[in-house]
């Protein structure tokens, strides 16, 4: 019988993320990234992905909110936080897919089309929930950095008539 991608992804997800962080790590320099916290939330999302190819029953996940997109949404929040850019966050999951796909080639493991396939609708929901959760952190802090303007300003207009 063989492997299924579901069954190669959990039983290499140590591996997988350890060489997903270590490349992280030697591209942004950042020693702002936190490699255990970083570590341990991709190996929740690749869990999460090997029981979404195991049970098709779970297809489509963006019809299903939930654990199978929080670690994508945690992944959005995680970098805009650490002052990460889009463009940044989005080309982890390409190094995360390389990561899978240089392992695969050397073991030369071949999955079934639907199971690329598959996984391909994974990655780019996590990408779309993680891009998304990004965009309300972002948005979040241009809304406060506006209203604190706007205090600011009135206070402002306060003090120069008289009125504070």
């Amino acid at each position: 019988m063989s492997t299924r991608l579901s069954d190669f992804i959990e039983q290499r997800r140590e591996t997988i993320a350890n060489r997903w962080v270590d490349i992280l790590l030697a591209e942004s320099a950042s020693e702002a990234l936190p490699r255990d916290e970083v570590r341990n939330s991709i190996i929740d999302f690749l869990q999460d992905v090997a029981v979404g190819l195991r049970d098709e029953a779970v297809w489509p996940w963006k019809n299903r909110p939930g654990e199978a997109t929080a670690q994508a949404k945690h992944h959005g929040q995680q970098r805009f936080r650490l002052g990460y850019n889009l463009d940044a966050l989005i080309r982890e999951y390409a190094t995360l897919r390389d990561v899978l796909y240089e392992l695969m080639a050397a073991e030369d493991f071949h999955p079934q089309p639907s199971e690329s396939h598959a996984f391909s609708r994974f990655l780019i929901e996590g990408i779309a929930n993680a891009a998304t959760q990004y965009a309300h952190e972002r948005d979040a802090e241009v809304r406060a950095d506006a209203e604190l303007v706007e205090r600011g300003l009135v206070a402002g207009e306060r003090v120069r008539a008289g009125v504070a």
